[in-house]
């Protein structure tokens, strides 16, 4: 029972979590004053309860033998993982909706949206463009709003700064599309066993360096669009030398994949993932702290 406990563990790729805190911090950028202790609860149940229960249902669906992301060389994932993710679900939702019952809606919102994106029975995920949407709006725009609403105690958000939460919701969902196409690069085949036609595969492993790379310029763009509305034109140089690392390996991977596609493996991938999400991460919480000193 322990080894399929600490298999269970693995599966829930806690560290994964690391990939999605740029739209956590995002949103903390943009919510000027807030409640500490408010803050770092929801840092708690996004990244440490519902992230983590979404990977494990996931890995539990798909049981793949193959590397996944964060796990190089995953084991079995037991069926152990349906309770605890079931009880980390729960967990999330309630302590949501302790601080603010109308964010636990949207909370409820993305755990729906996560599980029928993976369960068998509906498999959102095994349709590109569809599962592509799906997963930009709920990973990006919905988190937003969740993470804002309950900082800010308020369904809501937009009669409050105008116009910017939502141009932040369009921002946030730009922001996973130019990453997640670059995540399935390296599980074309593996997918294709599973039946699942991703949008990496739709686009072809060239196409999708292609794409990310557009995603990535209008993400940019965007940022600099969002900055000069309000006043911090000159904060978009901070974002792109905090970006030189992701930027500079992206270059060299593109060239690596043109010249032998097996370039666009597991380690090249998390790589990227790591450079992209440290540097977004660094930026939005130098907002954060510009906004509160």
């Amino acid at each position: 029972m322990s080894e399929k406990l600490f298999s269970a563990f693995q599966h829930l790729r806690i560290k994964f979590s690391f990939f999605l805190m740029p739209v956590y911090f995002l949103a903390l950028s943009a919510a000027g004053e807030f409640d500490f202790t408010t803050a770092l609860l929801c840092f708690i149940i996004l990244h440490f309860l519902i992230y983590p229960a979404s990977n494990g249902y996931n890995s539990l669906m798909d049981q793949d033998e193959g590397s996944i992301g964060g796990l190089e060389n995953p084991p079995e994932a037991p069926r152990v993982l349906y309770p605890i993710t079931m009880i980390m679900d729960g967990l999330g939702i309630l302590l949501a909706y302790l601080v603010f019952p109308a964010a636990a809606l949207l909370l409820l919102a993305y755990i729906l949206a996560s599980r029928l994106y993976s369960w068998r029975a509906v498999r959102i995920k095994k349709y590109p463009i569809i599962g592509f949407l799906w997963v930009i709006v709920f990973q990006g725009a919905l988190t937003y709003w969740f993470c804002m609403s309950l900082f800010q105690e308020e369904l809501n958000i937009f009669s409050q700064a105008g116009n910017q939460h939502f141009l932040a919701m369009i921002l946030a969902s730009v922001m996973i599309a130019s990453t997640y196409p670059l995540t399935q690069v390296y599980q074309h085949e593996q997918d294709r066993k599973d039946g699942i036609f991703t949008i990496s595969m739709l686009l072809g492993i060239k196409n999708t360096f292609r794409f990310s790379g557009l995603m990535i310029l209008v993400f940019t763009l965007f940022l600099a669009g969002y900055l000069i509305t309000f006043g911090r034109w000159f904060d978009i140089f901070i974002f792109l030398i905090l970006n030189i690392p992701a930027s500079w390996h992206f270059y060299n991977w593109n060239k690596k994949v043109k010249s032998n596609p097996d370039n666009a493996n597991y380690k090249n991938t998390m790589r990227m993932s790591l450079l992209g999400a440290g540097g977004a991460n660094l930026f939005f919480i130098y907002l954060t702290l510009i906004n509160i000193i």
